[in-house]
């Protein structure tokens, strides 16, 4: 288990957003959720992950060009195949 809980396990949910306003310019002062985050394009992506230090490069490197390649996110709903692995999330 992890953190004292009896059957939990670390799950990592990751979530896609676009601006609603395509004007609006990202976060550029940090806080203490994005010390370290950086923006990048997915073409960029390829070249700066051996510069960047990413806390987990296997899922930028996995995500990003899954969606800039028209890849569809899961919606914000529990898809059924991964019902069982969150069964002690109350959703």
């Amino acid at each position: 288990g992890g953190f004292g809980y009896v059957g939990a396990h670390w799950r990592r949910v990751i979530f896609y957003a676009e601006p609603v306003d395509e004007k609006s310019v990202p976060k550029t002062f940090p806080d203490y959720e994005s010390a370290g985050a950086v923006w990048v394009s997915a073409g960029e992506l390829e070249d700066e992950a051996k510069s960047l230090k990413f806390r987990s490069a296997s899922e930028p490197l996995k995500w990003i060009p899954f969606i800039a390649k028209g890849g569809e996110p899961k919606p914000l709903r529990m898809p059924g195949e991964y019902k069982e692995l969150f069964k002690d999330v109350r959703l």
